[in-house]
């Protein structure tokens, strides 16, 4: 079900989107991530590098293992979204894996779920078991 999903959402006009993530190259992200102090991108968000490294559409953006240019748009990467958007403000860990204009889309890792957090004062607002639910919820309910 991911990845029919993930591939209709992707293909929509108007969407940027990085190439796939290579598999060969997943161990070498995922140290450049620990390297720069952050925790490792959790294999459930992997499933969607895999189909898009990096997205944008209609104000919502996930990040990939690298940035993202198009035109006069930039989709930051990972480790540059996590120190730019001073998510270390919140008091649990957590890892910034996209965001939208109100909301940040998170993985935490003590709750193993991926979370919806108002930007603004990091409340909860939503939780998810699967970062595909999470997708699905964000771009066709928020979107």
């Amino acid at each position: 079900m991911p990845d029919k999903m993930y591939n209709e959402i992707i293909s929509k006009e108007g969407v940027i989107k990085g190439a796939p993530l290579l598999k060969d190259n997943i161990d070498k992200y995922q140290a450049e991530v620990t390297d720069a102090g952050l925790m490792e991108i959790p294999d459930n968000y992997i499933e969607f590098l895999l189909k898009a490294n990096g997205y944008a559409y209609n104000g919502i953006e996930f990040f990939g293992t690298e940035a993202v240019d198009d035109e006069d748009y930039r989709v930051n990467s990972i480790v540059k979204a996590n120190k730019v958007n001073n998510v270390s403000r919140s008091k649990k860990p957590i890892l910034l894996l996209g965001r939208s204009e109100l909301d940040f889309y998170v993985y935490n890792p003590e709750e193993n779920s991926f979370d919806v957090l108002d930007r603004s004062d990091l409340m909860l607002l939503d939780r998810f078991e699967k970062f595909s639910s999470l997708f699905q919820d964000v771009i066709y309910s928020r979107g």
